[in-house]
């Protein structure tokens, strides 16, 4: 397969030939003209040379004109061939370009391919992790102390008499919570999302954390250190770990 050098090369010299060819076919056409129009004024024995150099002339301008035809097919076909040569050169540029971009994409799809492993490994092991809860306590009256247990659920604030048959869990019975306007069922403090909250039971008297009433049906985040009033009876909510002292 010839290359491009070559091609080049070739390309070059059939210009040439063209060029050469066009400039004697001009040369030998206006000759041709030039003695055609002044064969009829011309003697007979001049006429008759010129006659023949006319002829010879004729000829000499189909051959020139074949051979002129063939350099042009000639240098149509060598510029093909090196068209076809400047697209393959570019294609295969492109391909180039697109494995190295290929590789690098691959690189790319294979890092976070395992950057997402590992997140969802750690996201897995994030979940079976289990969350430390840290310990509370409600701190009732004469100095009464109740560890709040995670696992009970609800614990409901409140007071029973001695027929009841179910008493809250949190009772304010011995504080003399009924006297102290505590409703039977007042409030109710639940572990939600490792937090604390208490929710007042749309009781008689309302429920206040640090002396602001928090409204019905509504769970309210509890801080370390607040003091819960309901009714007229006080509460002190803690975390254990945070508070050394009262």
């Amino acid at each position: 397969m010839t290359d491009r050098p070559t091609l080049e090369r070739q390309i070059q010299e059939a210009r040439r030939v063209i060029g050469q060819l066009d400039r004697e076919l001009r040369q030998l056409r206006d000759w041709l003209t030039t003695n055609e129009r002044a064969v009829s004024s011309q003697a007979a024995p001049l006429r008759q040379i010129t006659e023949d150099g006319i002829a010879r002339a004729r000829t000499d301008v189909a051959v020139r004109d074949q051979e002129l035809q063939q350099q042009r097919d000639v240098l149509v076909g060598h510029e093909r061939q090196l068209g076809l040569i400047t697209e393959i050169e570019r294609k295969e540029r492109e391909i180039d370009n697109f494995e190295r971009e290929r590789a690098r994409i691959t690189a790319l799809i294979d890092r976070y391919q395992i950057e997402l492993s590992q997140l969802r490994s750690s996201y897995a092991a994030f979940g079976r992790t289990a969350v430390t809860i840290p310990p509370c306590e409600l701190v009732l009256p004469s100095n009464v102390r109740l560890p709040l247990d995670p696992a009970h659920g609800d614990l409901t604030i409140g007071w029973a008499d001695v027929g009841a048959q179910r008493k809250p869990e949190i009772d304010t019975t011995a504080f003399g919570g009924g006297s102290m306007g505590v409703s039977r069922s007042h409030a109710v403090l639940r572990l939600r999302e490792s937090q604390w909250e208490i929710e007042d039971l749309s009781s008689t008297n309302g429920t206040f954390l640090n002396d602001t009433q928090i409204a019905p049906r509504m769970p309210t985040m509890l801080m370390d250190k607040t003091t819960i009033r309901v009714g007229n009876l006080q509460l002190f909510f803690r975390y254990i770990l945070q508070t050394t002292r009262l």
